[in-house]
């Protein structure tokens, strides 16, 4: 019988931020570490950057990590499309649209979502860079 593993909020966030960047990440059962990298099957490499160090320790400890890996794009591109046909504002539901047939859409439809939901929650907008992510 396997071990249940209980994630804290803070860990389950910190996973969520590697995968928002497009990151894989491993979580180390034994020490609670989260390994992560850039996913390697990602053609995308800066210059100068090595993670071969990285890649050999995850490697080393991968049979007792728990893996969470980024979706690819086109799966991120569905579920988007299937958050369109849920959504009830005709209005909201045509820019949602849009922006996934035009440049950046990933980042135009994220945008797009908090615009929505500031205005449906009467919040303030402050220019702290919310928009921006």
């Amino acid at each position: 019988m396997k071990k249940k593993i209980i994630l804290s909020d803070e860990v389950i966030k910190e996973i969520a931020g590697h995968l928002d960047c497009g990151n894989n990440c491993w979580y180390h059962i034994p020490t609670g570490e989260m390994l992560w990298a850039r996913n390697r099957d990602r053609e995308f490499e800066l210059e100068g950057e090595t993670w071969d160090e990285v890649f050999d320790e995850i490697d080393r400890k991968r049979s007792e990590c728990i893996p969470f890996e980024c979706l690819e794009t086109q799966e991120s591109f569905r579920i988007m499309e299937s958050f369109i046909e849920e959504v009830n504002d005709n209005s909201l539901r045509v820019r949602l649209i849009t922006a996934l047939n035009n440049r950046k859409p990933f980042k135009n439809f994220k945008a797009l979502l908090i615009t929505a939901i500031i205005a449906r929650h009467g919040l303030p907008l402050k220019t702290n860079g919310i928009l921006s992510m």
